[in-house]
């Protein structure tokens, strides 16, 4: 039988298969976390009213994906949703910050070519490269 454990919050957490005649309600497991039958997919997906959902669309906006890497041309952020965190991966950085406003900027000192994703569950994750120069 597969299944698939999530949290509370649900957040699937991964997907197993578990011996054939295994009882779901004979399952112990950490606080927090909860199990079902079937597969979900934690990219796409998560567990509402104990039924596989589709996530929602993450609708922030970058108002432009190319600066001028001097440390003063700003990129903004809008639509953040609540709870958000912010990574970015690129030329020797990795960064990842909770944000605190439905809006953010973002300057870059050195060139190079950066991602950013933006996660804030049960939102997909948002994810834009900007080209710093």
């Amino acid at each position: 039988m597969q299944v698939t454990f999530y949290r509370d919050s649900g957040e699937i957490i991964n997907s197993s298969i578990m011996n054939k005649g295994a009882d779901l309600a004979n399952v112990i497991l950490p606080a927090g976390v909860n199990v079902i039958a079937g597969v979900g997919n934690k990219r796409s997906q998560y567990v509402m009213a104990e039924q596989f959902s589709d996530r929602i669309e993450n609708t922030v906006i970058a108002d432009k994906t190319n600066v001028t890497a001097d440390g003063t041309d700003e990129i903004t952020l809008s639509s953040i949703p609540d709870n958000a965190t912010i990574k970015i991966i690129g030329e020797g950085l990795n960064l990842s910050e909770p944000l605190t406003s439905p809006t953010d900027t973002i300057t870059f000192d050195t060139t190079g070519v950066y991602k950013i994703t933006v996660s804030a569950f049960p939102y997909l994750d948002h994810e834009v490269t900007i080209n710093a120069n």
